[in-house]
């Protein structure tokens, strides 16, 4: 068979490349299919979604996906190229995912892909693995059965059945075979999926499993500088259909704020709520976090991981004047541009990598809500030490194993060492929020991580080294799936903590 250039989708490029980078270098999907649509100008926005879908969904779904093709095909991943792997994992994704492309269509594709990417012997490869899945496939859209021994879930309550079990082996499902079924369906090792069990039980530990593999909604705040309730709901309602009932969802936060969750596949990024500053986007649990820490008008509060700037700006918006200071140049652009869009580009100060100590000074002569600094933490441990800030908050990097259903290629580096590295990085930032608290402040703690080693260990062990600050609340808040789109959660921890002296 002959297959020409042209009969390989712009969308299956993308994700393909996308999802090759991710396996091969450990990045961010969301930042290579970025790059990925930039260097290919002329791609349309149907064609980017398609793309993002096939990229997310492979992604989400890899652990699921892979246990089907080693299930019913001779596969082993860690025998295959990357390339190859994301040629599979895409074209796997359609085919036990979406019925909107004829599976014929989808292996066909796919077998053009790796053939110009590899050859003939692994197109070969391909198209015989592919061909095994599409012939196990027996039913798309049927209804979600938990205790169906060969069904994927597709969505909260659809599934595919496939035409045998997902585990071999007759007889009734003891406890280890039922653990090895929920670790192929949720995507989870059999390692973690025990670990999650181990820590939070078993109902609670297989329904975070289970968040892992839903698709997330995207919630939207009011922006109280641009917009009353009124006109807030108002617009809300004209742009997304909420007094028809349709699929946005209201629901309130513990202020009695609404806020909307709008479901997955609303183009949300060309809403005119955001693009007119009317609102900003952050999930519940982190702006728990930014509550938490209970700022006050007028007071100066340090964001010391800042980007891309949700805390920053629900801070600011209560009335607290924000440095905002983050190691990621890049991303604190986007931070200031979202800041100006929501009309708190009053004056900002820019400073280069290591220029803290300039910022912090410019944040208490006044005038800016929020000022943005590239943050170097041994820098800024060397300069930091002015007590200049009545409460600070430190949203760490860390695993971020409690949102893998929004950045799944998490769950690819969540290790051991990892969380050992972590670890010590996370219990310095909180030294250097420390530095920078006057005497009587409050720091918030917090990650989009579920695992003790980054949240109570991290609060403990920092505890013992400056023992004048103590725990004074801690929340988590583990993934949440459910029916609605209102139901949806990210999983994270915050804790509150307090100097007990004065300097």
């Amino acid at each position: 068979m002959t297959t020409s250039r042209a009969s390989v989708s712009p969308a299956r490029a993308l994700a393909v490349r996308a999802v090759t980078a991710v396996l091969s270098d450990g990045g961010r999907l969301s930042e290579a299919l970025a790059q990925g649509s930039a260097e290919r100008a002329g791609i349309d926005a149907r064609d980017a979604g398609l793309a993002r879908e096939l990229a997310f969904g492979a992604v989400r779904r890899l652990g699921t996906i892979e246990g089907v093709l080693s299930r019913f095909a001779a596969y082993e991943p860690r025998r295959t190229p990357a390339a190859l792997r994301a040629v599979l994992l895409t074209a796997g994704y359609q085919l036990l995912y979406l019925d909107r492309v004829p599976a014929f269509a989808a292996v066909h594709e796919a077998v053009s892909v790796a053939r110009r990417l590899r050859g003939a012997p692994s197109s070969r490869m391909v198209n015989a693995v592919l061909r095994r899945v599409t012939d196990a496939v027996v039913q798309h859209g049927a209804k979600w059965d938990a205790a169906h021994p060969a069904a994927i879930r597709t969505g909260w309550d659809s599934a595919t059945i496939l035409r045998e079990p997902l585990i071999h082996g007759a007889g009734r499902e003891d406890d280890q075979r039922r653990r090895r079924r929920l670790a192929i369906q949720t995507g989870e090792s059999l390692a973690r999926l025990s670990l999650l069990i181990q820590r939070f039980g078993d109902e609670r530990g297989v329904a975070a499993a289970w968040a892992g593999q839903g698709t997330p909604p995207t919630v939207l705040h009011r922006n109280s500088l641009r917009a009353t309730r009124e006109e807030f709901a108002a617009r809300a309602a004209d742009e997304h259909g909420v007094g028809a009932r349709e699929a946005v969802v209201w629901a309130a936060d513990p202020d009695g704020e609404a806020v909307l969750f709008v479901p997955p596949g609303v183009r949300v990024a060309e809403s005119a709520l955001l693009r007119e500053g009317l609102a900003y986007v952050q999930d519940l649990t982190a702006a728990d976090a930014a509550r938490l820490l209970r700022a006050q008008p007028g007071e100066h509060v340090l964001d010391l991981c800042a980007a891309p700037g949700g805390k920053s700006v629900a801070l600011a918006l209560r009335g607290a004047r924000v440095l905002a200071c983050d190691a990621s140049a890049p991303r604190l652009e986007r931070l200031r541009e979202n800041a100006r869009r929501l009309g708190l580009d009053l004056p900002v100060c820019v400073t280069p990598a290591g220029g803290e100590s300039a910022a912090i000074g410019a944040a208490r002569e006044g005038g800016a809500a929020i000022i943005h600094a590239p943050l170097d933490v041994s820098v800024a441990e060397q300069c930091a030490g002015g007590g200049e800030f009545d409460a600070a908050i430190v949203d760490a990097p860390c695993s971020n194993s409690g949102v893998l259903a929004r950045r799944p290629e998490a769950r690819l580096r969540l290790c051991a060492a990892a969380l050992r590295s972590l670890f010590e990085l996370q219990v310095r930032l909180l030294g250097v929020a420390a530095a920078c608290v006057r005497g009587g402040g409050r720091i918030v703690y917090s990650t989009c991580s579920i695992e003790e080693e980054e949240n109570d260990r991290v609060v403990e062990a920092f505890v013992r080294l400056d023992p004048r600050w103590r725990c004074a609340e801690r929340r988590l808040t583990l993934p949440t799936w459910g029916a609605c789109a209102s139901d949806w959660r990210d999983g994270g921890f915050a804790a509150l903590l307090v100097d007990g002296h004065s300097r």
